[in-house]
């Protein structure tokens, strides 16, 4: 169990996150956070117990997000590809490298997601490329080759 989580559940097995962002049951009280202040300069006691307390509602929010997306089969990953797809309705498709860069998630984590959404029927997934070669000086174009790319 991790700050209340199984280390099995998704959210981790996922390796999109070493672990959630921030779970304290207690945050520091005043006087702790005031004692803080009294060694270091500038620490703003009502700041930091401010920021404290937005990064534990932020985190209950992940939370709670995560547990709907899980009765939902899906993930926080899953989810945001497919808003990044569904707000392209003029292009006929994205590259996973495109998805992997507005994400800003490696290309790996990225490809096995989309197959995680193909296998679900959310999506589908060309594996065509179409090649041009050019050689030297005798320029022979095979535009219509198309090869697997797997």
């Amino acid at each position: 169990m991790r700050n209340g989580w199984p280390k099995s559940h998704k959210f981790f097995a996922s390796g999109q996150f070493d672990s959630p962002v921030f779970f304290l049951r207690q945050l520091p009280s005043q006087r702790m956070v005031e004692g803080y202040a009294d060694r270091f300069d500038s620490v703003d006691p009502a700041k930091v117990l401010g920021a404290l307390q937005l990064m534990r509602d932020g985190s209950l929010l992940i939370r709670e997000l995560e547990a709907y997306f899980a009765r939902h089969d899906l993930s926080q990953l899953r989810f945001l590809t497919l808003i990044l797809i569904d707000r392209e309705p003029d292009r006929d498709y994205l590259a996973a490298s495109e998805i992997s860069d507005r994400l800003d998630v490696s290309r790996p984590v990225v490809a096995r997601t989309l197959k995680t959404l193909e296998k679900a029927g959310l999506i589908s997934i060309s594996r065509v490329l179409s090649v041009r070669v050019t050689t030297g000086r005798d320029t022979s174009s095979l535009s219509d080759i198309s090869l697997a790319a797997r």
